[in-house]
């Protein structure tokens, strides 16, 4: 389609109604000085290209126009420094997203003239900034599964302490299973019958426990590596003196 003019009329343009086909404009469109066009849209078009002087898009002075839009325009071009013009259109009300589109394909706002008042809702608002909030969202997500997996260690930590003691013995009190209590009332048969067997060097740690500094240390060490009297060989057992 060639150039697109709509000039002084009271009422809205008949031919408004032949431009909803149109998805190519060779030329520029310039809509002005109307008084009944009220809501302008078309929807098909996608671009709008011109060699001429002017901007490719120049609608002014229409005092009934209420709302404007191009959903599927891709391309603006013009040889002109400014590209749109939209201006002195009292009643002209558009989305800021819309008016960023055409920002964008002007190649930036300072190819452009667009004087508007600002219809968005909070809706629109929201879905402008759309993947800066899921960005927020994402990441807030991450914290919080990072915070639940170190209060889960933490606690996993914390019971295990109250659990086991540092040297990874059960803490008291101690509950047994019965072979475990059965082997348990061996031992304890076996101390108090005073039988020398049960003084393995390897178990004295495990059921009588001492510091390096006790002198006891320093016995059980020579009697593991002295055999007794008339004893050959390695001697595994030590007597409590």
């Amino acid at each position: 389609m060639e150039d697109y003019h709509a000039m002084v009329t009271a009422e809205r343009p008949s031919r408004l109604d032949n431009l909803d086909g149109v998805e190519v404009i060779n030329g520029s469109l310039r809509i002005s000085a109307t008084k009944g066009l009220g809501d302008f849209s078309m929807e098909k078009l996608r671009e709008i290209t011109t060699e001429d002087e002017g901007p490719a898009i120049q609608i002014s002075g229409n005092s009934g126009l209420r709302s404007l839009s191009f959903p599927a325009l891709r391309r603006i071009d013009s040889p002109d420094d400014i590209k749109v013009t939209i201006v002195n259109n009292p009643k002209l009300g558009m989305k800021r997203v819309e008016v960023e589109a055409m920002y964008r394909l002007a190649d930036g706002k300072r190819h452009t003239n667009i004087e508007f008042k600002d219809t968005s809702s909070l809706y629109d608002r929201v879905m402008e900034y759309k993947m800066f909030i899921i960005m927020v969202i994402l990441i807030l997500l991450i914290i919080l599964l990072l915070a639940l997996i170190t209060a889960f260690l933490m606690a996993t930590y914390i019971k295990r302490r109250r659990e086991f003691t540092k040297d990874g013995f059960p803490t008291p009190p101690y509950r047994l299973d019965k072979d475990s209590k059965k082997i348990l009332t061996g031992w304890v048969n076996e101390i108090i019958s005073k039988n020398p067997l049960i003084w393995r060097c390897s178990d004295r740690e495990v059921i009588w426990s001492y510091q390096k500094s006790d002198g006891t240390r320093s016995f059980g060490m020579v009697a593991m590596s002295v055999p007794p009297r008339g004893a050959t060989g390695n001697c595994s057992l030590c007597e409590l003196s």
